[in-house]
């Protein structure tokens, strides 16, 4: 979805369970994290909370 939307910009997805190896299973939540450019962060948000209410 980011690439369609904005195939211009620098991003990067991550999720807190990789991390969670690490931790020794401290983290219980599957957290999403999008990382954009400071331009596209409003947008990005906007497309963001329309689609994962």
């Amino acid at each position: 979805m980011m690439k369609i939307n904005f195939p211009y910009i620098k991003y990067l997805i991550w999720r807190i369970s990789e991390i969670n190896i690490l931790s020794q299973h401290l983290i219980n939540k599957d957290i999403i994290y999008v990382d954009v450019e400071r331009e596209a962060v409003e947008a990005a948000f906007e497309l963001l909370r329309e689609k994962f209410k």
